[in-house]
């Protein structure tokens, strides 16, 4: 890392018994005579690249997607994306999915004990279990309605299909939902009526 021995010592005297804190890890410099493996050692252009390659990924992130989102096509599409899968389909989907969710967490921990030998990760993900299919249409148990307009510019309750961001907002009684109970379209429709 350095080019001589003097540039070494020159750091070594302005760095002596420093202590600095980084995010939450505390770091004391002093200098160590230790020979680095294969796996502990990162050349300075791999870290600047790693570095580069993380702010790269922080910026598609808080820019995100910059197409203006519309409304989705049906409310269906919006509140029960998978709805338009079989039920088997949806529970190999939704497999597929928290497959994905776990490697990415499992990878994200070996990347921070990096090199260190006293922890071993291996995550494991469970079967999923499939629901009774008598308990499958009207379970969901929490339903929060919103008032505003319909399409057609009427009032109305419902589940919002759009976003706010865009000002695309429309508000859809959810009749067609299999996943809201019919005690609760109900009382959606008697409170329609007030």
């Amino acid at each position: 890392l350095f080019e001589n021995e003097a540039e070494k010592e020159r750091f070594m005297k302005s760095v002596e018994n420093t202590t600095t804190k980084v995010k939450n890890h505390k770091i004391r410099v002093k200098e160590v005579n230790k020979v680095l493996t294969q796996k502990e050692f990162k050349p300075k252009e791999k870290i600047f690249q790693i570095n580069e390659n993380k702010r790269e990924m922080k910026k598609k992130e808080k820019d995100g997607d910059k197409e203006e989102k519309k409304p989705a096509a049906s409310l269906i599409e919006q509140v029960m994306p998978l709805s338009h899968l079989s039920y088997e389909e949806q529970l190999a989907q939704k497999n597929d999915d928290l497959k994905k969710l776990i490697s990415s967490f499992e990878g994200k921990l070996k990347e921070q004990f990096h090199g260190d030998d006293d922890y071993e990760i291996n995550l494991q993900q469970d079967e999923i279990l499939q629901c009774d299919p008598q308990h499958r249409e009207g379970y969901r148990n929490k339903v929060e309605f919103t008032f505003g307009k319909n399409e057609a510019g009427e009032p109305t309750l419902g589940f919002v299909r759009g976003n706010y961001k865009n000002q695309n907002v429309i508000i859809e009684f959810p009749e067609k939902l299999n996943n809201i109970s019919d005690e609760t379209k109900q009382i959606g429709q008697k409170l329609l009526g007030i």
